[in-house]
């Protein structure tokens, strides 16, 4: 049986997502793509192309080291939510949803990953259990406050699926015409999406093997998912060096893909996304041997009450974006600065101008 096929689901759902958008998919290198440029707020004034509606994505890692970090999360959201209040018009018009990384394990026997959440938005313990919290001016499908109505997100299953998909996750979760939520997203608001995760992305190609435990033709289950979506120079045993991701995997999807797709989602307009994550540093990275003689991914950095690996994969899309792209470390156990900054780089994209061009 062939293997890590780019005709399946996943990658055809990008695709015709991509069509549906208009863009010619193939053929292409996004580099010589052109580029709406940025407005600055030194040439053009605060107010330019100022955006009125904001929809914002958080894809969090539901597996069981994440807990304390879901927790802080929903404790913090209000230092976002601040940033965005201090915009000259208040509030923009909100759509605020939250989705998993678990999108199974492609039907091996991995413990865990029996279950999938397919791309849909968790529901908020307030009335009427919305799968999106909404505000527009004074009108809410919550009562209270928006920082309030979030801390009541139904507790994330910290028994998700080891195998972290979160760029997959998006794009289940959004994609025009395939979306498992549809409304969710409006095509004249800004996008803003922020993963969350102690471990880098791992999204698959269907048809790929990478997840069956009995198929080592990658490596051990511990480091597979770094051997196929990440090249660096250097032998394991010491620390790696110029990682950065793959972009010839045939089982791990290439972030050239989710780049595209989130360009193409708002006509290659930067301005109108905005693109952040939580997560482990990106270096070091280093390869080591556990007790049992087994090759492993240490720890990039460690916090208060666990450890994150390097997300090479998350880190590289992020900076992608430029100035809309904002990378916080998953380890600092100041999440309220965390939520701040994020919400700095959102409510620029808001307001519709930046600090450079």
């Amino acid at each position: 049986m062939r293997t890590g096929t780019r005709t399946g689901p996943l990658v055809l759902a990008v695709a015709l997502a991509l069509a549906a958008l208009g863009c010619e998919t193939s053929g292409r290198a996004l580099t010589d793509v052109k580029l709406t440029p940025l407005p600055s707020c030194d040439e053009r004034g605060v107010n330019y192309r100022a955006q009125r509606r904001l929809d914002l994505l958080f894809v969090i890692d539901d597996s069981v080291s994440m807990a304390s970090k879901q927790a802080a999360l929903a404790r913090t959201f209000e230092a976002l939510v601040t940033r965005l209040e201090a915009l000259p018009y208040g509030l923009p018009s909100l759509h605020v949803g939250v989705v998993t990384s678990d999108l199974g394990a492609g039907g091996f026997d991995v413990p865990a990953c029996d279950t999938s959440n397919n791309g849909f938005l968790l529901p908020f313990d307030v009335p009427g259990q919305p799968a999106w919290l909404e505000q527009e001016g004074d009108a809410h499908n919550f009562p209270g406050t928006l920082a309030a109505a979030f801390a009541t997100l139904r507790p994330v299953d910290h028994n998700g699926c080891g195998y972290e998909q979160p760029l997959a996750a998006m794009v289940r979760a959004i994609a025009p015409g395939l979306s498992s939520n549809p409304g969710f997203l409006r095509d004249d608001a800004v996008f803003a999406v922020v993963f969350v995760t102690d471990e880098d992305d791992c999204s698959i190609y269907p048809g790929s093997h990478l997840y069956d435990p009995l198929d080592t033709r990658w490596g051990p289950t511990s480091v597979r998912c770094f051997n196929e979506g990440v090249r660096c120079n250097g032998s394991p045993g010491g620390a790696l060096q110029a990682c950065h991701a793959n972009a010839e995997s045939n089982q791990v999807v290439p972030i050239d893909v989710y780049e595209d797709f989130l360009l193409t989602l708002k006509g290659r307009d930067r301005s109108r996304l905005v693109l952040g994550a939580i997560v482990g540093n990106p270096d070091p990275v280093v390869v080591g041997i556990n007790a049992e003689g087994v090759q492993e991914l240490l720890p990039s950095c460690r916090y208060s009450t666990g450890t994150a690996l390097p997300a090479v994969r998350l880190a590289e899309l992020v900076a992608r974006f430029g100035t809309v792209g904002n990378r916080q470390s998953i380890c600092n156990d100041d999440m309220t600065g965390v939520l701040t900054s994020l919400g700095d780089t959102i409510a620029a994209s808001v307001r519709g101008c930046f600090s450079s061009p």
